[in-house]
């Protein structure tokens, strides 16, 4: 984050003498001079700072004068101590060094240009502290001009690590079946490939990508059955500003967050006006968009003929993202028209980040590359605490000291690959940051594999109900220690009782929480099959509200009648059926029912569609009926909305409705809740608030209420976000156990 250049560059100014060098607890040095040059240079430590710099706290000690050289001197490191420093997530290429990279200079078109501002960090570190000897840089040797800039207190390359040319400098090669290319004639290959319409696999900052235009139907269908991905969303990168803003109209804080130096994914509000090739995003009109963020993809975007490009992790679903050339090859080489390859090596996988502007305010859906490995300061003591998640969009999360620091995004832990990724990453968070577990926090569900993997170490362990975690990662993100009504709405987590929950009614804090209601039981008719098969919640509640067979084929005209047959058969035997009272699961039940999705192809999908084809217009709709209480009755609403179904009534207004109802739910639990208790916080977490509707409305409404209202917003609502719950509740029992001891 050019630290050490910025305090040389400030004492130079203000005619300090001493030196600054980096330690792995932090950056140290010794300086003297004139008082008021020493009080100026305090104050300006803070206020002119980097804008990648993350000041913790500035520690002044008073040291003998005779041992301070004369002049001002950057030291080499030092690897002492068993405290830390920080690591700067890997930021987007600065204003400066794309003027360089696309104007006339000797960096004209190097693909690796980076300056103290901009560039890799976190993906080629290996180990504190930061320096050029402990990053994949190591093995390349600055030649003489990089060298004097390198070492020059007046550049802004001055103690850049990343720093090199097209002389001494990382190389990228086009592989194809034709043979290899080097140089300046790979992007000129590259760009011929996707204006053709061919799909390409290239390395980026911390895994590769998948690419090709987003404007052509064949192009996207072969990256599909490249990646294994049939139906799921991609995101889509567009060459700048003018670009995008030709195809879509950008909601308010969508492109200070897209041009931000994270430079994530945002998902923007406003569908695209111009079309994009179908599979883009099949059943959704909603699109996920992204700027180049470092030179390379600058470079393959340069020409105004480019269009929109698909840009993807390069993995099959579920696996890890691919950050190795040659299993990149292997695995899609054959299959696609080329690959962009390079000598310089990604140590630190890191997938791309996903946001959402609500309100001008930024909401994390997916967390990793430009936040991770950023922490969160707590005012308690974590160190020694690894949390490790849940299953689905996993993450980890470490406790050192008072520094909570979270992971990259896993994904799905149930295949090998991820579940290696996921100890990969312990070992390498542990490695860098000097971290010994002291005590292991898992989810509750006795079959996930993070929990399965927390037992076989042997180490003291905590399990957390899946929701309080929820409830607590927004808690932990906004410094809250006291009581808050938590309402956390999920696709599913394990509760204490042995049965599945996913929509939430706690009275809770960090140390404790109260199940006060909860959305009705639902059935799932064939277990994990029902999530993938929306179609048989639909038929549960169609069953549970006692319609005839009839009705039931008429409302599910596209499944087969045998399938239903066969369901309501095991839905009359007196086994025991699984149930959930997830609200995910009734979003995925509605869906169904409206014929929007009977299989769902990702998890969320079923929302997702449902979310879009609310009836946006203004006039107000009530909402269903519904018995009122610590578990509401669905009967009345189950029955509304089928007479509206069979009455044709417009499946926008129906979907908005169901919004609705779920709103009133959420008004009323607030509402019982501050009339028996007088806590006025309440906290909304959990992946359905991922829904855009869902969360504005519900937080327009409750403030008018007068409620203080929380959710996540650095840290996913979602299963991304639960590591950190799990942290801090542990904390919060460690130091409540700790103060009784004493």
């Amino acid at each position: 984050m050019g630290f050490r250049p910025f305090i040389s560059k400030l004492c130079h100014e203000l005619c300090l003498s001493g030196w600054v060098r980096n330690q792995v607890d932090g950056v140290v040095g010794q300086v003297d001079g004139e008082k008021s040059k020493i009080d100026e240079f305090m104050v300006r430590i803070i206020s002119e700072a980097p804008p990648s710099a993350r000041i913790q706290s500035i520690i002044p000690v008073e040291v003998d004068t005779a041992d301070i050289p004369t002049g001002f001197h950057i030291r080499f490191s030092q690897n002492t101590g068993d405290q830390i420093t920080l690591i700067p997530p890997d930021l987007r290429l600065c204003d400066d060094c794309k003027i360089e990279l696309l104007g006339e200079s000797r960096r004209t078109g190097h693909p690796f240009i980076n300056c103290t501002n901009c560039g890799p960090r976190y993906s080629i570190i290996k180990q504190l502290p930061y320096d050029r000897a402990h990053t994949t840089m190591a093995g390349f040797v600055q030649c003489s001009n990089c060298q004097k800039e390198y070492d020059s207190l007046s550049n802004r390359r001055f103690h850049a690590e990343p720093n090199a040319c097209h002389d001494c400098g990382p190389q990228y090669t086009f592989r194809s079946a034709k043979g290899n290319l080097y140089g300046m004639s790979i992007f000129e290959a590259a760009i011929d490939v996707l204006r053709k319409g061919g799909v390409l696999v290239v390395k980026g900052l911390g895994g590769f990508h998948l690419v090709c235009s987003a404007l052509n139907e064949e192009a996207v269908q072969r990256l599909r059955v490249a990646k294994n991905r049939d139906q799921k969303p991609f995101a889509v990168m567009f060459r700048d500003k003018k670009q995008l803003e030709s195809f879509i109209l950008l909601a308010k804080g969508e492109l200070s967050a897209l041009l931000s130096p994270e430079a994530p994914i945002v998902l923007l509000t406003n569908p695209p006006y111009r079309s994009l090739a179908p599979s883009v995003n099949p059943g959704l009109s909603h699109l996920g968009a992204m700027l180049p963020y470092m030179p390379l993809q600058v470079l393959l975007m340069q020409t105004t003929e480019m269009p929109p490009l698909v840009m993807t992790s390069a993995n099959h679903a579920n696996d890890p993202l691919i950050i190795d050339d040659a299993m990149a090859w292997k695995f899609f080489g054959s299959q696609l028209d080329g690959a962009i390859v390079s000598d310089r090596a990604i140590h630190n996988r890191s997938d791309d980040s996903v946001v959402m502007i609500v309100d001008d305010i930024l909401h994390m859906i997916r967390r990793a590359r430009g936040f991770v490995p950023d922490p969160l300061y707590m005012d308690m003591f974590v160190e020694g605490i690894l949390a490790v998640g849940a299953e689905l969009k996993s993450t980890f999360c470490i406790g050192r000291e008072q520094l909570a620091l979270m992971g990259p995004h896993i994904g799905d832990l149930r295949t090998p690959e991820a579940l290696a990724f996921f100890e990969e990453g312990i070992e390498r968070f542990s490695h860098l940051f000097r971290f010994t577990p002291r005590l292991m926090v898992h989810d509750l569900h006795p079959d996930h594999e993070s929990t399965r993997w927390v037992i076989k170490s042997g180490l003291p362990r905590i399990g957390v109900q899946h929701h309080h975690a929820h409830i607590a990662a927004v808690l932990a993100e906004h410094d809250v220690r006291h009581k808050v009504i938590g309402i956390a709405m999920d696709g599913v987590g394990f509760g204490e009782d042995g049965t599945f929950w996913g929509g939430e009614w706690l009275e809770c804090d960090l140390l404790s929480y109260n199940r006060i209601g909860h959305l009705p039981y639902l059935p799932l008719i064939g277990g994990d099959k029902a999530v993938k098969e929306p179609w048989r919640l639909a038929l549960a509640v169609l069953m549970e509200t006692g319609v005839s067979e009839e009705i039931i084929y008429r409302l599910l005209p596209d499944i087969d009648v045998e399938k239903i047959r066969s369901v309501l058969k095991v839905g009359q035997t007196p086994l025991p059926i699984v149930k959930c009272c997830s609200a995910g699961r009734w979003f995925d039940a509605v869906s169904a029912l409206l014929g929007f999705c009977l299989f769902q192809e990702y998890e969320g999908q079923s929302p997702m569609i449902m979310e879009q084809a609310i009836d946006q217009l203004d006039a107000p709709l009530e909402p269903y009926p519904y018995g009122l209480g610590p578990t509401p009755s669905f009967s009345p609403m189950v029955a509304a909305m089928l007479a509206d179904i069979e009455a044709g009534i417009h499946r926008g207004i129906i979907s908005r409705r169901f919004h609705d109802t779920i709103i009133t739910i959420i008004h009323d639990w607030a509402l019982i809740s501050r009339e028996n208790t007088s806590i006025n916080h309440i906290v909304l977490s959990g992946g359905v608030f991922q829904n855009r509707y869902l969360l504005t409305r519900s937080i327009d409404d409750l403030k008018s209420l007068g409620f203080d209202v929380l959710c996540s917003e650095r840290f996913p609502c979602n299963d991304g976000g639960i590591s950190l719950g799990q942290l801090a509740i542990a904390a919060a029992r460690l130091k409540l156990k700790e103060s009784v001891c004493a």
